[in-house]
């Protein structure tokens, strides 16, 4: 894994308050939102607290379903055009494309994952940004013990307990039409 990629070393990291309850999610879509802007214009500044309000995060968590793309309705004036989806059961093959790809658009990734609570000595369902991973060991950053380092089989053992299921962006470049494309009864000009 290559230390100069994008966006690992300008991902903005932003860690959870012990008083502020279950907001992993809202969290992770706020540093990935962050990190973004550094490459895709029109992000709206959104507070912590108004993204849990627009995706329902709950006092216990946010449910992991549908109500994710409902942040998409604060995203539609991106350039590129940028969306979150929910995605379950992925193949972890998809999962290294999007976070290792060789494009301007290299994607950390929200994963679902059954973490484990140092103080109360169990497990919890939890969601962690997804920041570089191969088939030997993933980084990741976790808004609550920071940026992690482990190897690829045991978190995918914790990410097969939560069904697989991530967070994912879809990034659209514009396509930059061409001069031929407005034709004369329309006020484009001749070409010639």
């Amino acid at each position: 894994m290559d230390d100069e990629d994008f966006p690992y070393d300008s991902f903005v990291k932003i860690f959870q308050e012990p008083d502020q309850g279950n907001l992993c999610i809202p969290l992770c879509i706020k540093m990935v939102l962050e990190t973004m802007r550094q490459k895709v214009e029109g992000i709206p500044t959104l507070s912590i607290d108004k993204i849990s309000q627009i995706i329902e995060t709950q006092s216990d968590g946010t449910p992991l379903g549908d109500n994710i793309e409902k942040i998409n309705d604060r995203l539609k004036s991106t350039r590129p055009s940028m969306k979150f989806y929910i995605d379950y059961y992925v193949s972890w093959k998809s999962i290294c494309d999007d976070v290792n790809q060789e494009d301007p658009f290299k994607k950390p990734v929200i994963m679902g994952i059954y973490q484990y609570d140092i103080k109360q000595l169990n497990y919890f369902p939890h969601g962690v940004v997804l920041l570089r991973a191969d088939n030997a060991n993933v980084t990741f950053f976790d808004p609550i013990y920071g940026e992690m380092f482990e190897p690829t089989p045991k978190f995918y053992n914790q990410w097969e307990q939560m069904e697989r299921t991530c967070i994912r962006l879809k990034i659209v470049p514009l396509a930059q039409r061409i001069l031929e494309e407005f034709p004369l009864e329309n006020g484009g000009v001749e070409v010639g």
